[in-house]
């Protein structure tokens, strides 16, 4: 059975505001429907699109969820406040993957992880450096 979550709780796990889903409902980025009432999203719809459009290997999507993936905002905060060109270089040098839903980007937990283990990356990052891809 589909699991299916409402605007709150895809607002607290993705950081999509009720205005930004009900935008890309009306445009057919994200499909709801309505059950007891409530505006639901399903859950493997929502992967789905995340898992299409991530410009990294290969995933799993049977063993996601929506925790496991982190809004750009959250993302920045998680690297020592990255700014957004040095997001953008990451991404560029392929060093950060990401996953488009509508306009928003996303990365993966795992991802996150693997750039703040990157000593000379977080040095270049804090102290607010070019990078050069090792």
């Amino acid at each position: 059975m589909a699991k299916n979550i409402t605007y709150q709780e895809l607002y607290r796990i993705l950081g999509l505001s009720r205005s930004v889903c009900e935008r890309y409902r009306r445009r057919g980025i994200l499909i709801a429907s309505a059950v007891t009432g409530k505006t639901m999203f399903s859950v493997e719809h929502i992967l789905s699109i995340l898992g299409k459009n991530y410009t990294g290997e290969s995933i799993n999507l049977v063993d996601m969820s929506p925790d496991n993936w982190v809004h750009a905002k959250n993302a920045s905060k998680m690297l020592c406040g990255a700014s957004p060109r040095q997001m953008q270089s990451l991404r560029k040098m392929r060093l950060l993957p990401f996953s488009r839903l509508g306009r928003q980007l996303f990365y993966l937990q795992r991802d996150i992880d693997n750039v703040l283990k990157m000593r000379h990356i977080m040095f270049c990052i804090v102290r607010h450096q070019r990078f050069y891809k090792i």
